[in-house]
Order: C-alpha cells, then sequence, then structure tokens
C-alpha cells in the first residue's frame, strides 16, 4: 500500500479527500503526483492544504464506523473526536469522531 503523508501525517494513497467547496473526491495519490493542493475542510472553514507526497510504506490501521465509513491512516495520523485530536493509534472502540461531508458541517460517529 502507497502511504502519502501531508500536514496532518500519513493515510493510504487511495484516501479520498473531499473538497468542500466543489463536492469533488480526488485520492491523495492523485494529489501527491499531480504536486495539487487540496482544498480541506479546517475549524476555520475551507481552507488549502499542502502538497501531499510519498512517505513510502508504514503500518496502517483501518478504522470502521458505526455508520459504515471507514478509512486508512498511520498510528500518527490525528483526528478530531469530543476531546479534540487524538492520534488514531490511541483511538478506543466506541470513541466518537467528528467529520463532515457535502451535507452537514460536523456530526459524530462511533468506532
Amino acid at each position: 500500500v502507497t502511504v502519502i503523508m501531508g500536514a496532518s501525517d500519513c493515510v493510504s494513497g487511495d484516501t479520498r479527500i473531499l473538497n468542500p467547496i466543489t463536492g469533488e473526491s480526488p485520492t491523495i495519490e492523485s494529489l501527491c503526483f499531480q504536486n495539487k493542493q487540496p482544498i480541506v475542510m479546517t475549524l476555520d472553514g475551507p481552507e488549502k492544504a499542502s502538497v501531499p507526497y510519498l512517505k513510502g510504506t508504514d503500518w496502517l490501521y483501518e478504522i470502521r464506523c458505526e455508520n459504515g465509513r471507514s478509512f486508512t491512516a498511520t498510528s500518527r495520523h490525528r483526528v478530531l473526536t469530543h476531546d479534540g485530536f487524538v492520534y488514531v493509534g490511541a483511538l478506543q472502540i466506541g470513541q466518537h469522531l467528528l467529520a463532515y461531508d457535502e451535507y452537514h458541517l460536523s456530526y459524530s460517529v462511533g468506532l
């Protein structure tokens, strides 16, 4: 599995990044190879992130939420919870993540 690194640390190359303005969701690998800065949702609204770059390989966690959504990331990738940002490697079963999609600014999903 290709591991791509960006400002929020490492995720699998096939991870899709939702552009909150256009609704497009390219893979982070395609953004890396196109040398393109993604638009991402932040706590302050949509912002340009740094261009992702190829890290190589690493151990990956697959995070599956109770709503059926999932993502793959390294233990050092940070996610937002009700308790603030935590590393994927420190997540506990039953902990809620804050997320967004093109229809909601934020919602809570359990692990």
